[in-house]
């Protein structure tokens, strides 16, 4: 048996962005796990918590990709995803997430300047800020 990609989100409730990821998702065959579906939200917490316990019943080797259900549209197709996800040579009990040139929080506000300028270790590239919608 092959790798097997599962792709997930968290979702409470329903919105149009949401609406336009799942779309997009279907239109690209890519089967979409919604977690969290009705469930109260108490937090960002939820989503890690989620994604463990669906984790813990993957079969060693299989990939999971959790993207955020409200600002990440789903393109290529799961044999786009699984080939470029394998040329970037990941160990196999490895994570990898998405990173950007910004912060969050925005480090114009006055908590989160010294929260992105302190607890940011220095990268090398200039992606330096790890963002929880993709990983």
């Amino acid at each position: 048996r092959g790798q097997r990609l599962h792709v997930l989100t968290y979702a409470t409730k329903i919105s149009p962005m949401m609406c336009d990821a799942v779309l997009v998702a279907l239109a690209a065959g890519i089967r979409l796990n919604v977690l969290g579906w009705r469930e109260e939200y108490l937090g960002n917490f939820q989503k890690l918590r989620a994604a463990r316990a669906y984790a813990a019943s993957v079969p060693p080797g299989d990939v999971l990709l959790f993207g955020d259900a409200y600002d990440v549209l789903w393109l290529g197709g799961e044999r786009a995803l699984m080939e470029r996800f394998n040329s970037l040579s990941v160990p196999p009990s490895g994570v990898l997430f998405q990173a950007e040139l910004g912060c969050w929080p925005d480090s114009e506000l006055p908590f989160g300047r010294d929260f992105c300028t302190l607890e940011y270790p220095p990268s090398p590239t200039p992606y330096r800020f790890v963002n929880s919608g993709v990983w």
